[in-house]
């Protein structure tokens, strides 16, 4: 069976909280491996202003004002944006190596295409039945 391994975008469901800390270990994790990742779409500094950004959003919604609350649905829409293109842009260099997208600060996926399950099923299957 052949796995086709991405970073996963659950991260796109997380708290703004959640992101920040997420965001710190994504910089981190690529500032470590720098070396692999020559064409980043969003610069670590960049990376790094986006995840600020949004921390000083979210203590600024805290106090309750309409206007707050209004940047930080914005800093979060850019967080997003500016993550979920380097997550896919480590998945396209990793070219399905999983430890180079968790050593991103990434979670990997291991997805089966759906062809080989299907065989994988239809060899077991036989091999119970002459059992």
């Amino acid at each position: 069976m052949k796995l086709y391994i991405k970073a996963l975008l659950t991260f796109i469901a997380n708290t703004p909280e959640e992101k920040v800390t997420f965001g710190k270990g994504v910089i981190a994790g690529i500032g470590a491996t720098t070396c692999l990742f020559t064409n980043l779409p969003f610069s670590i500094l960049a990376l790094t202003n986006l995840n600020e950004a949004l921390f000083t959003a979210i203590a600024q919604a805290a106090l309750g004002t309409t206007t707050a609350k209004a940047a930080l649905k914005a800093a979060v829409k850019n967080w997003n944006e500016a993550f979920r293109q380097t997550a896919n842009y480590v998945s396209v260099t990793a070219n399905g190596v999983e430890t180079i997208i968790v050593d991103a600060g990434y979670e990997a996926s291991k997805r089966y295409r759906l062809r080989d399950c299907c065989l994988f099923y239809f060899l077991v299957s036989n091999w119970q039945l002459q059992q």
